[in-house]
């Protein structure tokens, strides 16, 4: 019950553009930029199926979602030089994610 109210609130505020021409860049809306910052401090490498689950709940297809977390990772790089982080994927669990979409949209 929970979940179908985060999804239809997220669809109340973000409902997806269907304007959108092929080729033509769509810009996130801050809702979608702070949610995939906070995914971020999470985990910076998300596995697919977050990036699947992530996509879903801020109406962006996975490979943007994926794209986005290559740039933001590629930026941090000089930022954090000296700093090792882990190369490999974690997972974070669906309820977390859930969590930190509804915190950002309560905000």
């Amino acid at each position: 019950m929970e979940v179908q109210a985060v999804l239809g609130m997220i669809l109340l505020f973000h409902p997806e553009r269907c304007s959108k021409k092929p080729g033509e860049k769509v810009r996130k809306s801050e809702f979608q930029k702070e949610v995939l910052k906070k995914v971020y401090q999470a985990t910076p490498y998300p596995t697919w199926e977050n990036k699947i689950d992530i996509g879903i709940l801020i109406s962006l297809s996975p490979r943007a979602v994926d794209i986005w977390f290559q740039n933001k990772r590629h930026i941090n790089k000089g930022k954090n030089q000296g700093v090792d982080e882990a190369v490999e994927s974690r997972t974070i669990d669906l309820q977390t994610i859930m969590s930190i979409v509804e915190s950002t949209l309560r905000y």
